[in-house]
């Protein structure tokens, strides 16, 4: 099984743990794109909002906006793209193979580095689950439904001028599984100095293909970040 199946499909276990957004009426219509995408916080600014908000989110103050907290997250200091969290592939593996102590030990370690990494609190919330600590998997719950509700809510995706904001690529697949849909293609493309990912989707259920678009400025701005530019 390929990583992004076995995404495709733990993000399908998830459903019925977290209630992921695709089970909400609101999840096919989110609002229209959020503006506050559209230019990066300076540095300082950032890291003071994300650690003022990550403060909160440890303590479980229902409160946090996920929105700000993503944002503040990927102009910070703090911020690491996906690919550098962790052993993915194992804490996954792990979790196939029901071995629950391990894969939240996984997740764990992950969650340390990346502390907003959607795969790891899944799997943490999974593994909480089955590992009989609830109140442990209600937490993973709340986090992953906030933090997916905040990307659908910054646009439709069905052009580029709503594009949904993403500040890393595993947002783009997490978005695409929670509106029920599978990914058959994707490329870059650079409009203007602003970047987005178009994606071909297909609806497992009825074979409609369609597309979505994900505008990663954040993503493009950190890089650019670590190479002096």
């Amino acid at each position: 099984m390929t990583r992004r199946a076995f995404r495709a499909g733990c993000l399908g276990s998830c459903v019925l743990l977290f209630a992921v957004v695709a089970c909400s009426p609101r999840a096919g219509t989110p609002p229209a794109r959020v503006s506050a995408y559209d230019a990066p916080y300076p540095r300082a600014e950032a890291d003071a909002i994300y650690a003022d908000l990550a403060r909160k989110l440890r303590a479980g103050d229902r409160s946090v906006d996920f929105t700000v907290l993503r944002l503040a997250y990927a102009d910070s200091s703090y911020y690491r793209p996906s690919i550098q969290c962790g052993d993915r592939k194992a804490m996954f593996q792990d979790l196939h193979e029901k071995r629950y102590g391990d894969a939240l030990q996984a997740a764990e370690a992950m969650l340390e580095r990346c502390p907003l990494d959607l795969d790891a609190h899944m799997v943490a919330g999974v593994s909480s689950a089955e590992l009989g600590t609830p109140d442990q998997a209600g937490d993973h719950r709340w986090i992953v439904d906030g933090l997916v509700r905040s990307i659908l809510a910054s646009g439709d995706g069905k052009s580029l001028k709503t594009a949904m904001g993403v500040i890393d690529v595993q947002e783009e697949y997490v978005a695409v599984n929670a509106l029920g849909l599978q990914t058959s293609s994707q490329r870059l493309l650079n409009q203007g100095g602003r970047f987005f990912d178009e994606i071909q989707t297909i609806d497992p259920r009825t074979g409609t293909k369609g597309v979505l678009y994900f505008n990663f400025d954040r993503l493009m701005h950190w890089a650019n970040q670590q190479l002096g530019k």
